[in-house]
């Protein structure tokens, strides 16, 4: 967490770390399973858009939103 706080400060973010989850709690990760015809399975893991601020936030540690795993058995 502390390493996180001071990504976060480094990019001028301030907030306290409530603020900061705060912000944070509508930012969804979905996650997609599919059956195959030939009985596989496809997964599918995705975030969601996120708002400016959380997008913000996500930057100044390091994250990119997107698709983070895709699994295909």
């Amino acid at each position: 967490m502390h390493w996180v706080r001071r990504r976060l400060q480094e990019a001028g973010l301030r907030d306290s770390w409530t603020t900061i989850r705060q912000q944070l709690r509508d930012w969804r990760r979905v996650t997609t399973v599919l059956e195959t015809a030939e009985g596989g399975r496809i997964e599918n893991r995705q975030d969601e858009e996120p708002d400016e601020r959380a997008a913000a936030i996500a930057a100044a540690v390091g994250l990119e939103p997107g698709v983070h795993r895709q699994r295909v058995s």
